[in-house]
């Protein structure tokens, strides 16, 4: 800031004092690209908004407060999925004074921002957009999100809605095929096979969907019971609950709209809400509407909407180039090395900044050498 801008109305602008532990400060430059403008502390993982200084725009970066903040397969999962419109989008792993930082799409609310100040009828539009990013998550990628809340839907600075956090997403790798079980979750929106930790898939998303879309409508959660805070306590209360004929029963109430005495839910959604809602929340994963295009189509007759279509989003050939690196660079540390040859191979055979055409080629020559193929590395390195 100049002279002329450096005040405030009540003297000289100060930034804030930084936070005890904080990877960097406001105003400090990452990598010459990315200042930051502000610094959060999370539950597991400090969140630095960053400008970008080259492009322009702003971005996320994600760094743990201990440890690592993601491993290596659900990296190179994340760097391998197609960008959409609604999903949150995973650009690069870059340092953050010695800490791995995931760069990602800065939005600046969520969807419980949006339920505190407004629920119902409103929100439609959000939740149409969330079905559309679900849809692609697991149709197209063939990936569970396991972790679907409010609270990991993002709002961006246009209103629209993006699917984040996929630290329990898992990778459907066969047809038809399903996880041995879920790792965790939030508890409140688990279907039951998660809470009991049976095999389960994609339409264990659309169970958390319907809690999603009840909250969304009603402001409030699907039980006739307040949760305990704790998540143990929180945890044996629902398998309680799921092991009785309360769920039974609130099926009845949701479907049979306004027919039954309401005990099992605190509030009963519109009509065609309560139905669709009564549907993705069936105790048993073949009587759930069976794909998210499925329950995207269902939405929208429920709010007397389009479906919503959304194609995917192309990336600055910057982003793109550098995505492309850190995938191989984690395909390289889980030792899929073919793949990552055939990546960084992608990215030599078209132009590259000079810097980055640099960090390629040596990566390349590591990726080969990795693989056995010393004479091709070491001609590379040459």
């Amino acid at each position: 800031m100049d002279s002329d801008t450096d005040l405030t109305a009540e003297g000289p602008y100060e930034p804030p004092p930084p936070l005890a532990g904080a990877p960097a400060v406001i105003g400090e430059v990452l990598t010459g690209r990315w200042s930051v403008a502000e610094v959060r502390r999370g539950g597991q993982a400090w969140v630095l908004i960053v400008d970008d200084l080259e492009h322009g725009g702003r971005r996320a970066i994600k760094t743990p407060l201990s440890g690592t903040l993601a491993g290596d397969a659900e990296l190179a999962m994340l760097l391998d999925l197609e960008p959409h419109r609604h999903i949150v989008t995973t650009l690069d792993v870059i340092d953050v004074r010695g800490r791995p930082g995931i760069l990602l799409d800065y939005a600046p609310s969520t969807l419980t921002d949006l339920i505190q100040l407004q629920h119902g009828p409103g929100l439609a539009a959000v939740l149409q957009q969330v079905c559309a990013g679900m849809t692609h998550l697991s149709n197209v990628a063939e990936v569970a999100h396991l972790d679907l809340k409010p609270s990991n839907v993002l709002i961006d600075g246009t209103g629209e809605a993006k699917v984040a956090d996929f630290g329990l997403a898992q990778h459907i790798r066969i047809e038809g095929g399903r996880f041995a079980s879920a790792r965790g979750g939030t508890w409140a929106y688990a279907a039951p096979e998660v809470l009991r930790r049976e095999p389960c898939d994609t339409r264990a998303d659309i169970f958390s969907f319907g809690v999603l879309l009840y909250e969304a409508f009603t402001g409030k959660l699907p039980y006739p019971f307040v949760l305990d805070p704790d998540p143990a306590t929180q945890y044996a209360q629902l398998l309680n609950y799921y092991a009785s004929p309360g769920p039974e029963d609130r099926q009845a109430e949701l479907y049979y709209w306004g027919r039954h005495k309401r005990v099992q839910v605190p509030v009963t959604p519109p009509e065609d809400i309560s139905i669709l809602v009564s549907s993705c929340l069936q105790q048993y994963m073949s009587e759930r509407p069976q794909s998210f295009p499925m329950l995207g189509r269902m939405l929208a007759r429920a709010v007397r909407s389009q479906p919503v279509e959304s194609p995917g989003i192309p990336l600055p050939k910057i982003d793109r180039q550098c995505r492309a690196l850190s995938l191989a660079r984690a395909l390289i540390r889980l030792g899929r090395h073919d793949e990552a040859i055939n990546e960084l191979n992608r990215l030599l055979a078209a132009p590259l900044p000079e810097a980055l055409f640099v960090t390629v080629r040596e990566t390349a020559a590591q990726a080969l050498a990795s693989a056995g193929r010393h004479t091709e590395a070491a001609e590379l390195s040459d």
